[in-house]
């Protein structure tokens, strides 16, 4: 008698309930996915689970990445679809069935996250189903009564800190990110203190090079987590798992982990879009009252798209597009409009950085000088020079494009922490001594006062101007890199780089109170 036929006389012997607890076991020891199922339970006993093919994909994600054939596992998916209880409750508590000795590191944005997922884990594995259907070796430590940090007695250990915390001396196994960034503090400020504590030292907790590091969140912003790490990503290493609510079919998902039930890598179960990811989840009639809200909060935390097409603050049907070669009657993408043979006057705005030499690293900002010509209410941008140089090399730029249009009226310098250097430079340029200008044609103007402290505040106190059709940009058959000025501006304040929308929101509000 084969080994198999044995083991299914004896569970066959066995009493009902052992024989569940039995197949329960060998099941949930196998597949993470398996183990959600039967442990549902252990949580929500008047709440039936909700199953989704969602579910057996992110599963298979996460066993591949401790696994170590992922280092580092992103994954985007909408609120609601038991991404903490995935990744920071059932996955923890299954790899201690069998690696318990492993350490994790588990962070979210909020102290009542992390510890709530820090009391479902050790109650997981203190319950009563669990030790009776696995009936593990080893127990938790009872001289760490601590709910948010607690070890096993086989060395696992789980230590729960919230974001921006310090963690001197920890050395993990696996490293778990869920949510960590705040939906509420969504601005360039708060998102940059974040990366630099994820550089500063999450990512540097680790017990060894290979030791994976797991972000699940809803996007919020283009340099949120997810994006900052994808901008620092080695492939294969990294896998971007991404799961919108709504299926779109330009964004197929495609990745190297296997999908046990094809035996195919895994791609989007959905055919056709629009497609929910999970009606039992979220029905059409929640989708639609969750679109009935601010767009771009829609399409970052529902479509893991944080950078909608229409725009976030600056909309890109608000632009008109100016052409040497007029096509009025264009509707696809949009008509272009004839360039002005003359502006009533012209003028420079300019954002300089601070670096002494040229750098080419890549998050060096960018130095931007626009030209915006005036001509009544209409303004055009008529040129843009974009790249990475230091404060002597935009100088040599503004001054050259200073020469190239005649009909300059004032130079605008964005005031920042480098403001002093720039200026002096400037002055000596434009022929001004001291405070005291000298008879010259231009002006130069440093400080000029803009309505509202942020950036986002700046904006949209000249949202008005082009949403009345008053800006004109190059059509992108005249200046291939419009496409991504617009992707940029009307990307703001949800893209990483805003160099240009400073130089614009300060041209328009110069404009705006300054008609010369």
């Amino acid at each position: 008698m084969s080994a198999a036929m044995q083991t299914l006389q004896l569970l066959a012997s066995l009493p009902q309930s052992e024989r569940r607890a039995a197949v329960e076991c060998v099941l949930a020891e196998a597949h993470l996915a398996d183990m959600v199922r039967f442990a549902w339970h252990v949580h929500h006993e008047d709440q039936p689970l909700r199953w989704g093919w969602h579910i057996d994909c992110i599963c298979d994600h996460l066993e591949a990445a401790l696994n170590e054939e992922i280092v580092w596992l992103l994954i985007n998916v909408p609120p609601g679809f038991a991404k903490s209880l995935l990744t920071s409750v059932y996955f923890p508590a299954w790899v201690w069935l069998r690696a318990p000795w492993k350490k994790f590191l588990c962070s979210s944005t909020t102290e009542q996250v992390t510890l709530r997922d820090a009391r479902r884990h050790k109650d997981l594995v203190t319950s009563d189903w669990y030790r009776s259907t696995f009936l593990p070796a080893w127990e938790i430590n009872r001289n760490q009564k601590a709910d948010s940090s607690f070890a096993n007695t086989h060395g696992g250990e789980r230590i729960s800190l919230t974001v921006r915390a310090g963690m001197i001396g920890l050395r993990p196994d696996v490293r778990v990110l869920d949510d960590p960034n705040d939906p509420r503090k969504v601005n360039t400020e708060e998102l940059q203190k974040v990366n630099d504590w994820l550089d500063s030292t999450f990512l540097k907790r680790r017990s060894r090079k290979t030791t994976p590091l797991i972000a699940i969140q809803q996007r919020v912003h283009e340099a949120d987590v997810t994006g900052y790490l994808l901008s620092r990503a080695s492939r294969p290493s990294t896998v971007h798992l991404v799961l919108p609510n709504e299926y779109v079919p330009s964004r197929v998902l495609s990745t190297p982990v296997i999908d046990r039930t094809t035996g195919e890598p895994w791609k989007d179960r959905r055919t056709e879009a629009g497609e929910l990811l999970s009606i039992e989840v979220q029905d059409a009639e929640t989708t639609e009252h969750e679109r009935s809200g601010e767009e771009s909060v829609y399409e970052a935390q529902q479509q893991q798209d944080p950078t909608p097409k229409g725009g976030v603050i600056f909309r890109r049907d608000m632009f008109r597009r100016w052409s040497h070669e007029p096509k009025p009657d264009r509707e696809d993408p949009y008509p272009t409009y004839p360039l002005p043979a003359s502006f009533d006057y012209s003028i420079a705005s300019c954002d300089f950085n601070n670096l002494k030499a040229h750098d080419s690293t890549r998050n060096t900002d960018y130095a931007v000088v626009q030209i915006w010509g005036v001509l009544g209410q209409d303004r055009y941008l008529r040129e843009e020079i974009r790249r990475k140089m230091g404060v002597g090399a935009s100088i040599s730029t503004v001054t050259a494009l200073r020469d190239h249009y005649p009909d300059l009226a004032a130079i605008l310098i964005v005031k920042a922490a480098n403001g002093p250097t720039v200026i002096a430079a400037a002055r000596a340029i434009l022929g001004i001594a001291d405070e005291e200008c000298q008879p010259w044609e231009y002006q130069f103007v440093r400080d000029w006062s803009v309505q509202g402290e942020t950036k986002e505040q700046r904006a949209r106190v000249v949202v008005h101007i082009p949403a009345a059709g008053r800006v004109y940009v190059p059509d992108e058959q005249e200046y291939g890199d419009q496409e991504y000025w617009l992707l940029e501006v009307c990307g703001f304040p949800n893209r990483r780089r805003d160099d240009r929308v400073d130089c614009f929101t300060a041209a328009m509000s110069f404009l705006e109170r300054n008609p010369f």
